[in-house]
């Protein structure tokens, strides 16, 4: 039988609330919530399924937990919630208080590069623990060799990052029973840069934190706020993480490229959670970029000591549809011009100071480049299969070049593809390469029906060949 959690009277109830089987099964709860805890004896894979508000939600595991434990900070006030597995132990329903969400501008960085100032803005622990509990313990500092990378794993949908947060905090504190929130900074996905742990008199960088499976002595912890074994991250997020990263690095001079001995085995300098503990933390999308990452600090130093000369770009949207406008911001500095080269757009390659927008006209995986120039010198950032370009139905339905390319849906089961002439003559692609087909140069002009199986659905376009 589900456990279920009723919300008779929306109050605003700064706690953590505790229930075991019984009371989660036979109690209800006159209390509203922004997040929910889980608690398991045994492992039960990477979600738990519950219903939240009547909607059903995975809440997923915490890698940076106790045990096994499920955490989600939810987007709306929790008023009822029914969990359907009854292997769960103990459920925490965490009130953090209705609060604002709070950002950060970004515009001050680049200028600051070009003076080697690394020192960034963040969201500070009096400001965002507003109306809660100051922790109160003795902290402990250490010497920083290695900069661990985490994500929260939560919800990748909840855009109050400072509700988020709070969240965390209460949950690491009134749940795990640490002294104090386990990270020294947490990123959301607009770029926003938290302080994490407090260090009272103490430095933020440096103040020993709980996140790294007990081995916590000569690291500094980042979380990203999000699930990135599901989601990607946003080029905010990447820019602010490689900004700490630089900071950090540029502070206590550790080589972002090498690896050194750490209680936990030899690792990078940066590194993962999964680097040193049986965990999929960081996430897949996220880990898998660390090698431009390491790179980007390592281009940041540099710049700093060979000259003041700097490329580096972001998109509005990495994940654009066909033909949307995509913008792209310019965060160079030290060049007089900059060429810009896009792969498969309507304008492949442009002059922009401070950016513009560009359409991609083909599906799939594109680079980017610029080119930045001087009298003296020219300097070049390719950023490969930096765009990925979604298409859903079928593209172009007007052929009027030879040798056309009829792009079809990406990361869906295609088969039995045919087109036919209105003679009824039949050209079969069976089996179509890298989800697109190649039109025969011979095919004569006229109005042809493309039929193919999409998931198992009869799909039918018309085609016009103008050639």
């Amino acid at each position: 039988m589900p456990f279920s959690i009723v919300a008779q009277e929306i109050r605003e109830q700064r706690k953590v609330q505790k229930l075991n089987y019984d009371q989660f099964h036979q109690k209800k709860i006159e209390t509203s919530s922004t997040a929910l805890v889980l608690k398991s004896l045994i492992g039960l894979g990477p979600f738990v399924d519950v219903q939240i508000n009547g909607e059903l939600i995975q809440v997923p595991i915490d890698p940076d937990g106790i045990d096994y434990t499920y955490f989600i900070s939810y987007e709306e006030v929790i008023e009822n919630v029914e969990v359907f597995d009854d292997r769960i132990d103990e459920v925490y329903l965490i009130n953090s208080g209705a609060i604002g969400n709070q950002s950060m501008e970004w515009d001050q960085y680049a200028e600051q590069d070009l003076n080697c100032d690394f020192t960034f803005n963040a969201i500070l622990q009096s400001s965002w623990r507003s109306g809660l509990q100051a922790p109160n313990y003795s902290r402990s500092f250490t010497d920083v060799t290695h900069l661990i990378i985490h994500h929260s794993a939560g919800s990748n949908t909840n855009a109050n990052y400072t509700q988020v947060v709070r969240d965390i905090y209460l949950y690491h504190t009134e749940v795990n029973g640490w002294s104090d929130i386990g990270y020294n900074f947490l990123i959301s996905q607009d770029g926003t840069i938290f302080t994490g742990r407090d260090p009272a008199n103490g430095d933020q960088d440096n103040v020993r934190g709980a996140h790294f499976c007990g081995a916590n002595t000569n690291t500094m912890g980042i979380c990203l706020l999000g699930n990135y074994e599901i989601a990607q991250p946003t080029d905010l997020v990447l820019r602010s993480l490689e900004t700490i990263l630089t900071f950090k690095t540029d502070k206590e001079e550790i080589d972002p490229l090498a690896s050194s001995q750490h209680i936990n085995g030899f690792l990078p300098n940066i590194a993962g959670h999964r680097d040193g503990c049986a965990t999929l933390c960081p996430g897949e999308n996220i880990y898998r970029r660390f090698a431009d990452i390491r790179l980007g600090v390592a281009d940041r130093l540099d710049d700093c000591v060979e000259g003041d000369y700097s490329l580096d770009f972001i998109a509005s949207n990495i994940n654009p549809e066909l033909k949307e406008a995509v913008q792209f911001d310019n965060l160079s500095y030290g060049y007089d011009s900059y060429r810009w080269y896009f792969e498969d757009a309507a304008v492949d390659t442009t002059f922009w100071q401070v950016g513009g927008f560009s359409e991609f006209i083909v599906p799939g995986n594109k680079d980017v480049s610029i080119v930045g120039i001087t009298e003296n010198r020219q300097d070049t950032l390719v950023k490969k299969e930096y765009i990925l370009v979604n298409q859903q139905g079928i593209y172009p339905t007007l052929i009027t070049g030879i040798n056309e390319v009829i792009y079809l849906p990406q990361d869906e089961q295609v088969s039995d593809v045919a087109l036919i002439g209105m003679n009824g003559e039949v050209t079969a692609f069976p089996n179509p390469v890298a989800s697109q087909i190649m039109l025969p140069p011979s095919i004569p002009n006229g109005i042809y029906t493309l039929r193919a199986s999409i998931n198992g659905v009869a799909t039918i376009v018309r085609i016009l060949v103008m050639k």
